[in-house]
């Protein structure tokens, strides 16, 4: 099948490019298949999923912990997003993914969610670092730099800024920046932390579909989406328009996010021998662990609903554990995009990731901080990134 020139068919790479933009009247229709398919125990160990409230996180300084309870695995879920503190990130308590669930009240659910987050996250996020050097970045933004270009002076909107980390980097780049999150107990995070800082940095409480009106029409040059946001949203079209109706004429969206594919990713064991092991010796065996496509790919009109009693960063329980997700295709999310009247002006797939996002198959990539799988990395595309301009 012939694709579009903007239709993105090659998701595995470690870093796959395009720069281009439709063609009027194309559609995406890009889908990948295989009629080969191992046999898995259906046994998921700990899993980091996609993470971040509101926005992006700093990098822990090592591996996440992992507990197994004897009645059910613990698993290290990060919603949409990865620690800070240095610390074990423990998590317990964990409840099966519920589909079928009501996405009425999500933003009750994942408001109430985060603010329980909030001082806990304070605990760590890279905050010493931060305020002990002027210059210091936080290691999401430090990533984004190759490909979110100069900002100095620029009116930047942070959506879903969570406790400010991101936020405070992107200032001392030189912008003029507003950070929006749903949580108020972030923004009180946020806003301290700015102060401490010596940082003029203005944050407004809204959740993202009402950005435009809590910020009264405002328009930006550039739209910033930190590692670990849209999970928490259930419209990715609705999220493009609202971009769309942030930016300028000719203002630029930037977003780097967990790959879709790794968010529907569990670590299973491998629990029969494949057949085309016989010509490819590298494929997984009977008994190691690899990642699996187990929760949904495309967005679904019910959330996944999880429970967990610990957050990614921080060591205390969080006092509201429940929150609702929502993956996206990459094709949904690029077509949403283009729907909204930006044009695509390149799109990268990274093999690493912020976060442990599948214990016991990632390591720690010490020089760019971040994780990807151990083994044959260049089959698993971990992140994203997205940049966009308005017409």
């Amino acid at each position: 099948m012939e694709l579009p020139a903007h239709c993105v068919a090659t998701l595995g790479s470690a870093h796959t490019a395009v720069n281009t933009s439709p063609r009027a009247g194309e559609e995406d229709a890009c889908r990948l298949g295989s009629a080969r398919c191992a046999v898995l125990i259906a046994r998921p160990l700990a899993r980091t999923r996609c993470a971040l409230a509101g926005g992006s996180r700093s990098l822990s300084s090592g591996p996440h912990a992992v507990q197994e309870e004897s009645a059910r695995h613990r698993s290290s879920k990060v919603g949409c997003g990865f620690g800070a503190s240095g610390a074990p990130h423990r998590q317990a308590g964990r409840a099966a993914s519920v589909r079928g669930v009501p996405a009425d009240g999500y933003l009750d659910v994942n408001r109430t969610n985060w603010d329980s987050r909030a001082s806990v996250h304070a605990q760590g996020y890279g905050i010493d670092g931060l305020l002990a050097d002027p210059r210091h970045l936080s290691s999401v933004v430090t990533f984004d730099l190759p490909r979110l270009g100069a900002i100095a002076g620029l009116d930047v909107v942070h959506l879903q800024c969570h406790i400010g980390t991101d936020t405070l980097s992107l200032a001392r780049l030189g912008a003029r920046v507003t950070g929006v999150d749903l949580s108020a107990a972030s923004l009180d995070e946020a806003r301290s932390l700015a102060k401490r800082a010596g940082a003029d940095i203005e944050y407004v409480q809204s959740d993202v579909y009402a950005a435009p009106n809590a910020l009264d029409g405002r328009r930006f040059d550039l739209v910033y989406t930190g590692v670990g946001a849209i999970c928490w949203l259930p419209n990715i079209r609705r999220w493009a328009q609202t971009v769309a109706d942030l930016l300028r004429p000719d203002g630029r969206l930037f977003i780097r996010d967990g790959h879709p594919v790794l968010l529907s990713a569990l670590a299973m064991t491998v629990g029969a021998e494949h057949v085309d092991r016989q010509q490819q010796q590298w494929i997984t065996g009977p008994g190691p662990l690899t990642p699996a496509l187990e929760l949904p790919y495309f967005e679904q009109p019910k959330p996944l609903v999880w429970n967990d009693e610990y957050s990614y960063a921080g060591v205390d329980k969080v006092a509201q554990p429940r929150s609702m997700e929502w993956n996206h295709g990459l094709g949904e999310i690029v077509t949403a995009v283009l729907d909204a009247g930006l044009e695509l002006t390149s799109l990268t797939e990274h093999d690493s990731v912020p976060w442990d996002a599948l214990p016991g198959l990632m390591v720690l990539d010490e020089d760019v901080k971040e994780y990807r799988l151990r083994d044959r990395p260049e089959r698993l595309p971990a992140t994203f990134t997205l940049t966009a301009r308005r017409r």
